[in-house]
């Protein structure tokens, strides 16, 4: 949707991963939940649509419309993964 990048869905945006989670075969979902530390943010616009990042360069991350994108070399050291929730 908006370039190559890790897309999260934000908290309030639960059902968005929910949706996105493929079924085990014993019918659950797997979600993995993360903090993202990323030290530049900037705010997803239309001109990203069709880019492999931000306007910045020293972005490392976008939010807005209720996601998160994550890109760049140092994707292992803004994403740490904290919980596996299982739903069905």
């Amino acid at each position: 949707m908006y370039g190559h990048g890790i897309y999260f869905a934000m908290h309030q945006a639960f059902e968005t991963s929910r949706k996105y989670a493929l079924p085990a075969p014993d019918g659950h979902r797997h979600i993995l939940l993360c903090q993202i530390y990323a030290r530049k943010v900037e705010p997803i616009t239309d001109y990203m649509n069709t880019q492999f990042q931000g306007k910045d360069p020293r972005a490392e991350a976008a939010t807005g419309k209720g996601i998160i994108v994550v890109w760049g070399a140092r994707v292992n050291l803004v994403v740490l993964p904290k919980y596996i929730v299982s739903v069905t």
